[in-house]
């Protein structure tokens, strides 16, 4: 084991997930000013190439991915929560 590179994101984070069917790493922001950024990184280039705020101020965490990974669900922590669905190729 070696460090091969190391990926700023903009906080802490608790869930880092990706599926076969994404070319991305889903990496959450869980605490701090930077709560509920969804931050996606290339698993080529390990870079971060898009920071996505699904419900700004809330928790957003814990991302599962369909069983042929075209589709990622994100968790909104809130009690009034909710399940947020991305396109894993569009993150739309």
């Amino acid at each position: 084991w070696s460090l091969v590179k190391l990926v700023e994101t903009s906080g802490p984070g608790f869930f880092l997930r990706s599926h076969d069917g994404t070319p991305y790493l889903w990496a959450d922001v869980f605490t701090g000013p930077h709560k509920g950024e969804m931050h996606l990184i290339d698993k080529k280039t390990l870079e971060v190439i898009k920071v996505i705020t699904p419900e700004p101020g809330k928790t957003v965490a814990h991302t599962e991915f369909t069983k042929d990974g075209s589709r990622a669900l994100v968790s909104i922590w809130e009690d009034d929560g909710a399940v947020i669905v991305f396109d894993t190729k569009t993150q739309t």
